[in-house]
């Protein structure tokens, strides 16, 4: 099973798409760090593997790069990754502009393994 895992990350407030890290620990994966320079225009992720459990921002997550988010939220609408400030309700997705409030939990993604 995988131990690490990429992801596509849209910045909400930037409008840009990052690639997030995520690392096992335990039967959690956590959201460690979002790279700094965005993916060029139509960049992707190729390749995927599936990822289940509780998913939630390492202790030491310093946030999204572009606005400084604490957390991030999957899409209701495209199922991309975005960047979310935990103080909000609602949140419009970067990738499609689906517009909706923030509930429920994410028990499952697809991601690319780190080598």
């Amino acid at each position: 099973m995988a131990e690490n895992a990429w992801l596509n990350f849209h910045c909400e407030t930037g409008r840009e798409t990052r690639v997030a890290t995520f690392r096992r620990r335990g039967t959690a994966w956590e959201l460690t760090e979002v790279a700094t320079d965005p993916l060029p225009e139509g960049g992707a992720i190729p390749g995927r593997i599936a990822m289940s459990g509780e998913f939630r921002t390492a202790s030491g997550y310093p946030g999204c790069p572009g606005c400084g988010a604490d957390n991030f939220v999957r899409c209701g609408g495209c199922g991309e990754l975005n960047c979310w400030r935990s103080s909000a309700a609602e949140h419009t997705c970067a990738n499609c502009g689906h517009h909706g409030r923030v509930q429920g939990t994410i028990a499952s993604l697809d991601a690319m393994e780190i080598a």
